[in-house]
């Protein structure tokens, strides 16, 4: 069993790649982006499951590039950043 911290991480890292067997083995077939509903122009952000995490992902990488969150370090639970984008 995968822990929640690990997902949480391995999911980070999907929206900054857009590795799509990350996202075959960490979201649910039911996945669905809920911000995606009002974005006619993008249909594939629709989509259920890792195809609808990967096409969000990529539209956050497009907006907001570069996404890295490599950047982190995690001394205790708690992510901080190490420096601003």
């Amino acid at each position: 069993m995968t822990s929640p911290k690990t997902v949480a991480l391995e999911s980070f890292r999907l929206i900054e790649t857009g590795d799509a067997e990350l996202a075959q083995r960490i979201i649910a077939p039911d996945f669905v982006t809920q911000e995606a509903d009002d974005d006619p122009d993008d249909p594939e952000r629709q989509l259920p499951g890792p195809a609808g995490f990967l096409a969000t992902s990529q539209w956050l990488r497009d907006a907001f590039s570069p996404i890295c969150t490599s950047n982190y370090r995690r001394p205790s639970r708690k992510l901080l950043p190490t420096k601003a984008w």
